[in-house]
């Protein structure tokens, strides 16, 4: 019989809250970048709101590439850049914490 150690559970809880907050930001930068390939209206709430919670996110990738436009729409290669950076990011978080997270084992009760 497998048993869990006592530090895997926190570990576990961790790593998923991890990834579900990963999930949320690729889920905004991905809603950024439709509506912007689609030439939503800017000035439309939702799509300012969506812009302004995620400008924070792409500030440290604008500029990377030149966008790409025609016409309405727009190809924001800095949105795409930082999805794939914050998954990679996330990737050596989980891994190091794999790595340096203690192993105690749980006794036979």
């Amino acid at each position: 019989m497998d048993y869990l150690t006592l530090s895997e559970r926190p570990f576990r809880a961790l790593k998923r809250f991890l990834y579900f907050i990963l999930w949320i930001v690729e889920l905004f930068l991905l809603a950024r970048f439709l509506m912007e390939l689609a030439g939503f209206n800017p000035a439309a709430p939702f799509t300012v709101f969506v812009h302004d919670l995620t400008a924070p996110l792409l500030w440290p990738f604008e500029g990377i590439y030149p966008s790409t436009a025609n016409g309405a729409m727009v190809i924001h290669w800095s949105i795409l850049i930082a999805m794939i950076v914050y998954q990679l990011l996330l990737y050596i978080i989980v891994s190091l914490m794999e790595l340096l997270w203690p192993k105690g084992r749980v006794s036979d009760f």
